[in-house]
């Protein structure tokens, strides 16, 4: 599959397009034919080599980047209920994911753990790879109010 990788920790001048093996998905995992994917702080910092453990743990060079996406469902792991090959779903890669599962690819095989489906008329909507490390930080900070007050639900409204 083509990627957007690096060699070396560094600037945004080290991306380079790189082809790498495609994931084949374990029993409890899909693979996701990446639409959009999206850039973040903890991006910027992989890049630059200023994240450590648990992150970097299975990494090596060259490294696909990239957390968030949003894609399509084009394989499943045996053990998978809930989702089905054509679905249109956005997520995030597991926070320690192999050097070439990140998003900055064509395929991302994931865990469902990772996953929410889309429910559009057929298409992905790619805005929605911008939501998973968003909503974790608002939930984070939900959890935080939460624990002084005991209200509440979070409601995310998307428009276009």
């Amino acid at each position: 599959m083509k990627t957007i990788a690096i060699n070396q920790y560094g600037s945004a001048d080290e991306f380079t397009m790189v082809d790498m093996p495609t994931t084949e998905p374990q029993a409890d995992e899909v693979q996701v034919a990446i639409h959009a994917f999206s850039l973040n702080p903890m991006d910027i910092a992989g890049r630059m080599g200023a994240l450590s453990s648990p992150f970097t743990d299975l990494w090596a060079f060259p490294l696909v980047l990239g957390w968030d996406f949003a894609g399509v469902i084009t394989k499943m792991g045996k053990a998978v209920t809930g989702f089905n090959i054509g679905d249109a779903v956005f997520g995030s890669a597991a926070p320690a994911h192999a050097a070439n599962n990140g998003t900055y690819g064509e395929f991302i095989t994931v865990n469902t753990k990772e996953l929410a489906q889309l429910v559009v008329s057929g298409q992905v909507k790619l805005t929605v790879a911008t939501l998973p490390f968003s909503v974790a930080n608002v939930i984070k900070g939900h959890r935080s109010i939460e624990s002084r007050h005991t209200t509440g639900k979070i409601v995310i409204h998307v428009t276009d």
